[in-house]
């Protein structure tokens, strides 16, 4: 009982003692803050205190410096996701239509239907190579690719060579080389729209060829009634901001509970 009591006479001696030496540091520096003139009660005593703010390095200032390249892998990636759905349902339909008879009709929807799955397929595959080049660029190539992609210049400086962009000079075999280069990486989303068009056009042909003609002409103005809002979506365009802007607002408006 008496070495507990003790024990507590010195925990009570020793707190007050602390506080007693952290009113003395603030008497003799008033003007300097607390956290600078407490005694330390732990770790390193000459180790500065850790800034709230985050360095010009780190915090969102890093993630705003990759806008356009962080978009270009995103995009990419829903391509990738776009694509394999796609042809999902194009395997699908195609189950569904085997075994019926050999017709010019026919041959002409398996041509659609397997020529929109091979594009489908090849623009998935191709954009998910496109995302993992962008992922395997060097730190140095990635700044280069977000300077140039905003419209800045863009020097490359590396460990192993510092090179200025746009070139001076280009030979056409350059220019033909570096075109057919960035096709492979950009093509997917060409691919995909085209695998998407062959699986529609391939839809109607089986419609208006197995259907009577007024199922035929109901289900083409159905499709027809949404060909306005594709069209919307295209006709937004990037470069006119004000339209954006009043879109924007315009969306703020329209939203509902759900």
């Amino acid at each position: 009982m008496s070495k507990n009591t003790t024990d507590g006479a010195v925990m009570v001696e020793n707190r007050e003692s602390y506080f007693a030496n952290v009113a003395i540091a603030n008497q003799r520096s008033p003007r300097k803050p607390n956290s600078a003139s407490l005694p330390p009660l732990h770790g390193n005593p000459n180790q500065p205190p850790p800034s709230p703010c985050p360095s010009p390095e780190q915090g969102p200032s890093k993630k705003r410096d990759r806008l356009q390249y962080d978009g270009l892998v995103k995009g990419f990636t829903t391509i990738t996701v776009a694509g394999a759905f796609i042809a999902t349902i194009q395997a699908q339909i195609m189950g569904n239509i085997t075994g019926q008879e050999e017709t010019a009709a026919d041959r002409a929807i398996s041509i659609l239907y397997i020529g929109g799955l091979l594009l489908d397929i090849m623009a998935a595959c191709l954009a998910f190579l496109t995302a993992r080049w962008l992922e395997r660029l060097r730190e140095s190539e990635k700044n280069l690719l977000e300077k140039v992609f905003s419209g800045r210049p863009g020097n490359l400086d590396d460990d192993d060579e510092t090179l200025t962009f746009p070139p001076n000079s280009r030979s056409w075999s350059d220019t033909i080389l570096y075109t057919w280069l960035g096709g492979s990486l950009f093509s997917p989303m060409l691919l995909l729209f085209s695998g998407f068009t062959f699986m529609v056009a391939g839809i109607y042909t089986s419609v208006w060829a197995h259907h009577s003609t007024v199922v035929a002409i109901l289900i083409t103005l159905v499709g027809a009634a949404t060909l306005p809002f594709v069209v919307g979506d295209f006709f937004i365009g990037r470069k006119r901001r004000e339209r954006r802007a009043q879109l924007i607002f315009r969306l703020s408006e329209m939203q509902g509970n759900w």
